[in-house]
C-alpha cells in the first residue's frame, strides 16, 4: 500500500512549491516558517529568541548592537531582522537599528566582518542570522586584529555544530531541536 509517511529533507524549496506538495500529500515545515496553503510549520520563536539575545548583551551592557541578516531571500531573515528591531524598540534602542546583509554561509559572514571592520566606531555586539555567518564574522574580526569578545561580542544563532568550535567560541542562540521534533510528532499523531 501507500507509505503513511515520508521525509524529505530540502533546503531550495519556496512556498509555491510546498503549496503544490500539500494538495498531493500532508507537508510539514521543520525549524522554517512556510506561508503556504496546507502545510504546517513548527519554528522556533524567533522574536522571543532575539529579545533574549538582545537583553543578554544589554545585560552585559552592550547599547550598540548591529544585525548581519540572512540577506534577502528568505521569510526567516525578514522574520529575525523584525525580531532583532522589535527587541532594539523594547530596550528603548530604536535609533540604534543597524542592519548588514549577510546571508546563510561562512563566506558571507567573512563579507559581512570587512563591513563591519570599517565602521568607526566599532559596534560592541553583533548578532548573526545563523552561526555559520556568526563564524565568518568572528573568524575574519579576529584575523584583522579585532578582539572578540573583548572589543566586539558576536552571537549566533541555531546552535550547531560550528557553534561548538574552539577555534569559533560562540555564544549562541539554542534551538530546541527536541521540543521542535516533539512538537511535530504530536502533530503528526494528530
Amino acid at each position: 500500500g501507500e507509505p503513511e509517511l515520508a521525509v524529505r529533507v530540502v533546503r531550495d524549496i519556496f512556498n509555491e512549491d510546498f503549496s503544490k506538495l500539500a494538495r498531493e500529500l500532508p507537508v510539514m515545515s521543520l525549524c522554517r516558517f512556510v506561508d503556504a496553503p496546507g502545510v504546517d510549520a513548527v519554528v522556533s520563536d524567533d522574536r522571543m529568541a532575539l529579545a533574549q539575545a538582545v537583553g543578554h548583551l544589554w545585560d552585559l551592557g552592550h547599547r550598540d548592537i548591529v544585525h548581519v541578516d540572512g540577506g534577502n531571500v528568505s521569510t526567516l531573515s525578514a522574520r529575525r531582522r523584525d525580531a532583532y528591531a522589535s527587541a532594539m524598540g523594547a530596550r528603548g534602542l530604536s535609533g540604534s537599528v543597524r542592519v548588514i546583509e549577510g546571508g546563510s554561509t561562512v563566506a558571507q559572514g567573512v563579507g559581512a566582518a570587512h563591513v563591519l571592520a570599517a565602521w568607526d566606531p566599532l559596534p560592541t555586539a553583533a548578532i548573526c542570522y545563523n552561526d555559520s555567518v556568526a563564524a565568518g564574522v568572528a573568524r575574519t574580526l579576529r584575523q584583522r586584529g579585532i578582539r572578540v569578545p573583548e572589543e566586539i561580542s558576536v552571537v549566533g544563532f541555531d546552535d550547531g555544530p560550528v557553534a561548538a568550535d574552539p577555534t569559533t567560541d560562540l555564544t549562541t542562540v539554542v534551538q530546541d531541536m527536541d521540543a521542535i521534533a516533539s512538537t511535530a510528532m504530536e502533530l503528526l499523531a494528530g
